[in-house]
């Protein structure tokens, strides 16, 4: 809580000097109720890639293209959560948060109208690891870049 962790979220844990002769291995103290991840560093770049399908567009009131559409990413500062400035989507249907290893947004139509996010209560959609995710159908997110028909 209060924000302590966010350095380690963002940083890499370097190899040290094992634990009992075995030099890849490491001693933590993991409290109740929680969980560890641990994953190669490679699997963390690249940030976030947000496409938004045809499908959304057609389902959303008053917008016809991707490049009506805001998206308005949620951080937390000073342990409160802060929206940030409105990004456009681009003509492509997408933006990449390069930075981001996760990602809490909502989307805009024209007017500044928030469009669904139908499995969350607060209209926020969530992604909480790298890689490339659709908004899709009625609101809700998928994993993988946009799929086009074969």
């Amino acid at each position: 809580g209060q924000c302590r962790l966010e350095y380690g979220h963002a940083n890499p844990f370097p190899p040290m000097h094992g634990n009992h002769g075995r030099p890849h291995s490491i001693k933590m103290y993991l409290p109740s109720r929680t969980v560890q991840v641990l994953v190669k560093d490679k699997h963390t770049q690249g940030g976030v890639k947000i496409f938004v399908s045809p499908e959304f567009i057609a389902n959303s009131e008053g917008v016809e293209s991707p490049a009506d559409l805001d998206l308005h990413v949620q951080t937390w500062q000073d342990g409160k959560p802060v929206v940030l400035p409105p990004t456009k989507l681009g003509p492509e249907g997408f933006v990449h948060l390069e930075t981001n290893f996760d990602a809490t947004f909502k989307l805009t139509g024209p007017g500044g109208k928030d469009l669904p996010c139908l499995p969350s209560t607060d209209g926020f959609f969530r992604i909480y690891f790298p890689g490339e995710y659709t908004v899709a159908g009625t609101g809700y997110v998928q994993v993988g870049g946009l799929r086009t028909a074969s």
